[in-house]
């Protein structure tokens, strides 16, 4: 299974909100707050990304259209990218 990496900052409601509904889906993720990982903050600027959440796996976007994009996806629909 591939690793999906959340991209987040502190204060950042959308982040908090992406982070809740992955947990109440009990879909795996690693977070990357990039106020505290400068290098996460660098890949996605290298990426173009704006916007926070972002979603990753192994270095490639997991969805196009980000958090509004995600939200919108049942659990089995996100567990069957991540294979």
């Amino acid at each position: 299974m591939k690793t999906l990496f959340v991209y987040t900052r502190n204060e950042c409601g959308n982040c908090v909100e992406a982070k809740v509904f992955l947990n109440e889906l009990e879909i795996p993720y690693v977070e990357i707050n990039v106020d505290n990982d400068y290098n996460g903050l660098e890949f996605l600027h290298r990426n173009g990304d704006k916007y926070l959440p972002q979603f990753y796996t192994d270095d490639r976007k997991f969805m196009s259209g980000g958090w509004n994009t995600v939200r919108t996806m049942r659990q089995h629909e996100i567990l069957e990218r991540l294979k």
